[in-house]
């Protein structure tokens, strides 16, 4: 019958009461870990003029979205298709594409072409088609996706489009 309080060390812990006297139910609620997949610890402290208690209070991290190795196809001198998959088990993806680059190893988002955004999908098997590429080059590309956790890339693949038909190293008509 004496009088308390409590307390949480976490703002992400609420608490409906904080203060009371005798026996009281006290509600302990959670915002949801949806910025790190790494998990957070709280402590609740409950203490009298007598006595104080320590609660910890550990919540998991979101579990990491997936994103799938990419393949490119259907090569022409100008255009190739890039399939990748992703999927997230709680987040949303709040955009996805491809990155490409002639000239960078790893082409991210912010230094080459993006292609097609999408909104609060959690999973997908898009197949996107980059243009205007260059006849005889090695490009490389690389899917990615953000969600709330930021940015994720996928390995980088390399491929070449195929040469002009006729182009300045071919064979040409003898001069005479």
């Amino acid at each position: 019958n004496s009088n308390w309080t409590i307390s949480t060390s976490a703002n992400w812990v609420q608490l409906s009461n904080s203060q009371g006297k005798g026996d009281v139910t006290v509600t302990v609620s959670a915002d949801a870990n949806t910025g790190s997949t790494k998990s957070r610890t709280a402590t609740i402290t409950v203490s009298n003029a007598i006595d104080k208690h320590n609660i910890s209070l550990t919540q998991g991290g979101v579990p990491a979205p997936t994103i799938g190795g990419i393949s490119v196809s259907d090569v022409t001198k100008h255009t190739a298709n890039c399939k990748f998959s992703f999927a997230s088990q709680v987040l949303d993806v709040t955009e996805y594409g491809v990155c490409y680059s002639n000239t960078s190893n790893a082409p991210g988002k912010d230094n080459a072409t993006t292609i097609e955004k999408q909104e609060g999908d959690k999973s997908g098997n898009p197949t996107i088609a980059i243009s205007e590429l260059k006849s005889k080059t090695t490009y490389n590309v690389r899917a990615y996706i953000i969600t709330a956790l930021g940015i994720q890339y996928s390995e980088t693949v390399q491929f070449t489009t195929p040469a002009s038909i006729p182009n300045e190293n071919d064979n040409g008509t003898p001069r005479g």
